[in-house]
C-alpha cells in the first residue's frame, strides 16, 4: 500500500492499539476468512459463550512458527450458573534486562469473560507490551498500557430472527524513554491517552433451505492526545462496517460459504508547533468478499481453506499552514490494488473431547516457495 508520510504516522498511532481489542480468533476461522468457526471463536466471545458444551471445563492452546503471539492459552468452566472464561496471549518470558545489544518485545494480553442468561456476557481486558532495544550503547524503552471492557447479550426477535449486540471500550497510555550516553534522556513519542469504543451486532436470520444466513454491523470510534518530538498530536478514527454472510451444508461431510462486505475508516489528525499548523485526514473504503468450505474425512481428519479479496481506495488531504500566511492544501486518491489472502488448513479429532487444529498461510497473500507461516492450536473439552 502506497501511503505519504502523514499516513505512515497516523498508522503508528493505530498499530499501538492493544491487541486484546480483536476478540481471539480460531485457526478454523482464519482458514476459511471468516466464514466457519469452532469452540476457540466462542468461549471468550459475550454472546456466543453458551455455544461451549463441557461438563467440567474448556481447554486451548496455541502456537505459531512466525511466534505472533508463540503463546495462547486459553480455560473456561462454570461457577454454579455462571461461566468463567480465561485467555493470555503473548510472549511475557521475551522481555529481557541483560547486557549487551538487546532487541526484545514482550506483549502480554490477558483476559477474564463472566457469562450468565440473565446479563449476558461481561468482559474485562488488561495488556501490557513493554518494547526495549539497546544499541551500541543507546537504549530505547517504552510501555504500552491498555484496558478493555465489553458486554454483549443475544434477543430473540419475534420474526424468528436473533439479534446479537456487543459493546467494547478501550483506554490506552503509553510511557517511553530514550537514553543517549553523554545527552541523559528524554521522549521522542508517547501517547498520552487513546480511548476507543465499539457497537456492533450480528443479526442472525432464519434458514432458507440448506442456507444459513447473517448480517454483520458495526462501528468504531476512537479520540487520543499524544505527543511526537514536542508537537502535540490528536488523532481521530471514525470506522462503519457490513457484511452479509451465507453458508451452504450440502451434506454431512462438506459446507461452502461466500460472504461480502465493506469497510469505510476515516482518519485524521491535527498538529501544531512554532507558527506552524498542519493537519491530516484520509477516508479509506474497501470492499472485500470472500469464500470458503470444509470437509470432513471418514478419518477423524477434516480440512478446510478460505480467498479474501479486497480493493482498496485511499483518499488523503493534508493542510499546512504558516502565521501570517494562507493555508496550502493537498487531496490525492490512490489505488493501491486488489489484496488476495490463501488460507488452508484442517483439524484431527480422534475423538469428542481432543481436537487438534493446523493452518497454513501464505507469507505473500499467494501461493510461494516459501514455506508460510504455520500455527497449531489444541481443544480439550472434559
Amino acid at each position: 500500500m502506497k501511503t505519504n508520510n502523514y499516513l505512515t504516522v497516523f498508522l503508528l498511532l493505530l498499530a499501538l492499539l492493544p491487541a486484546s481489542l480483536a476478540a481471539q480468533s480460531s485457526l478454523t476461522l482464519d482458514n476459511t476468512a471468516g466464514i466457519f468457526s469452532n469452540d476457540i471463536d466462542d468461549f471468550m466471545d459475550p454472546n456466543d459463550y453458551e455455544n461451549v458444551e463441557f461438563d467440567n471445563y474448556f481447554l486451548e492452546f496455541q502456537g505459531s512458527s512466525a511466534g505472533a503471539p508463540p503463546l495462547v492459552v486459553g480455560f473456561a468452566t462454570n461457577f454454579g450458573d455462571m461461566y468463567t472464561g480465561f485467555y493470555y496471549s503473548g510472549n511475557i518470558l521475551n522481555y529481557q534486562k541483560n547486557a549487551g545489544d538487546i532487541n526484545s518485545n514482550s506483549i502480554n494480553n490477558l483476559e477474564l469473560l463472566l457469562g450468565s442468561p440473565s446479563f449476558g456476557g461481561i468482559k474485562l481486558g488488561l495488556g501490557l507490551n513493554l518494547y526495549k532495544e539497546k544499541i551500541s550503547g543507546v537504549t530505547a524503552d517504552a510501555n504500552i498500557y491498555t484496558f478493555s471492557a465489553g458486554w454483549g447479550k443475544n434477543f430473540e426477535l419475534s420474526n424468528g430472527t436473533t439479534l446479537k449486540p456487543e459493546v467494547n471500550a478501550f483506554y490506552m497510555s503509553t510511557s517511553s524513554k530514550v537514553s543517549v550516553p553523554g545527552l541523559g534522556n528524554f521522549s521522542i513519542f508517547d501517547i498520552n491517552y487513546i480511548f476507543g469504543l465499539s457497537l456492533e451486532t450480528d443479526w442472525i436470520l432464519s434458514p432458507k433451505g440448506d442456507a444459513e444466513r447473517s448480517w454483520t454491523f458495526g462501528y468504531n470510534f476512537a479520540f487520543g492526545d499524544a505527543d511526537f518530538m514536542g508537537m502535540d498530536v490528536t488523532p481521530l478514527d471514525h470506522g462503519l462496517t457490513a457484511s452479509y454472510k451465507q453458508v451452504y451444508n450440502l451434506s454431512e461431510k462438506f459446507s461452502a460459504g461466500l460472504s461480502a462486505g465493506v469497510e469505510v475508516n476515516y482518519l485524521s489528525y491535527s498538529y501544531s508547533t512554532s507558527g506552524i499548523e498542519l493537519s491530516w485526514s484520509a477516508l479509506l473504503f474497501i470492499p472485500n468478499a470472500a469464500a470458503a468450505f470444509t470437509y470432513k474425512f471418514d478419518t477423524p481428519f477434516s480440512v478446510n481453506a478460505g480467498l479474501d479479496l479486497a480493493y482498496p481506495i485511499i483518499r488523503d488531504n493534508a493542510s499546512v499552514s504558516f502565521s501570517g500566511f494562507p493555508s496550502v492544501s493537498n487531496t490525492t486518491v490512490t489505488y493501491p490494488g486488489f489484496t488476495v489472502t490463501t488460507t488452508a488448513g484442517g483439524s484431527f479429532e480422534p475423538y469428542p473431547g481432543l481436537a487438534i487444529d493446523f493452518s497454513w498461510r501464505s507469507p505473500n497473500g499467494y501461493y510461494d516457495v516459501d514455506m508460510g507461516v504455520i500455527t497449531l492450536a489444541v481443544r480439550i473439552k472434559k
